[in-house]
């Protein structure tokens, strides 16, 4: 029972992509944090089912204490502060003030904003998709087996393909999914066979759209097309994109500034959850 608690506890870190903290000077800060706040509601709403989930093994039980309530209170009065630390190790000395200003004016159109809605709204979507679609060829190539490839919906205009890989292409998708993927297996002990590597290069970005089509509009496409077209947000998303190289890392990171958070407000640590941050630290060192 405590084994499957702890499993299930490691796991939430894979919804947090989010790193070591590092402050930067303070006009940069309230710079980064602008541009951090127009895609918050998309880290809220993936990290608060992914902390509620670890309240009850983490902590131990308090009468008349709402742990959900609490972490939705982590969430809104730390969410932005935490992030903001977080995303400046990535940012300083390669991006600069300007460059994140022009971020925030071109991210603050109807066209963009738009596209940040759909997107997020299918990144959910897409979670979901392709869980199924993942676990079934990860288990082909453990036994042996070469995974079947992923064919197109028919009904998908060829024109929507091709700026729906070019997103792909911009956004680096298929390699943030095969890196946070791998990094989660490795932390098991499990080497990713080649043939799912092969699998997720080849079938990953038909997923994706498969999963976004009737979601993310071409006209989305179009907007994002233009938007890397801008070298400031060509560098930001670059930059951002680092973050994802540690993913574990990065949910350490959260977890624990959660814990003393919670801590804080006069929670205690089960002992599982000491069990779990020992884990933790001997991870983010």
């Amino acid at each position: 029972m405590k084994s499957s608690k702890i499993l299930r506890l490691v796991t939430v870190a894979l919804l947090m992509l989010v790193s070591t903290t590092v402050m930067a000077q303070n006009s940069y800060r309230e710079t980064l944090k602008q541009y951090i706040s127009l895609s918050e509601l998309d880290y809220s709403e993936k990290m608060l089912p992914a902390l509620k989930q670890m309240n009850p093994s983490v902590f131990e039980y308090k009468e008349g204490v709402d742990f959900n309530q609490l972490a939705e209170r982590y969430i809104n009065e730390r969410l932005v502060d935490v992030m903001t630390d977080v995303v400046s190790k990535a940012m300083v000395g390669t991006v600069s003030e300007n460059d994140l200003r022009t971020v925030i004016s071109l991210m603050s159109t109807p066209e963009a904003k738009t596209l940040t809605k759909h997107a997020n709204a299918w990144s959910k979507k897409f979670e979901e998709d392709i869980q199924g679609e993942a676990q079934e060829s990860m288990l082909a190539t453990m036994d042996g087996k070469t995974p079947s490839p992923v064919v197109a919906n028919s009904n998908i205009p060829k024109d929507y393909a091709k700026k729906f890989m070019k997103y792909m292409e911009d956004t680096r998708g298929t390699e943030q999914f095969e890196s946070a993927f791998t990094q989660s297996l490795q932390m098991f002990g499990v080497e990713v066979p080649e043939t799912f590597t092969q699998w997720v290069q080849e079938s990953l970005p038909t997923l994706a759209m498969n999963s976004a089509y009737g979601v993310i509009t071409a006209d989305d496409l179009d907007c994002s097309a233009s938007l890397f077209t801008n070298d400031s947000y060509r560098r930001v998303i670059d930059a951002a994109h680092t973050l994802t190289e540690d993913v574990m890392g990065t949910g350490v990171t959260i977890i624990l500034d959660y814990v003393d958070w919670m801590s804080n407000q006069g929670v205690n640590i089960s002992s599982i959850g000491k069990q779990v941050l020992d884990m933790y630290k001997g991870m983010g060192k």
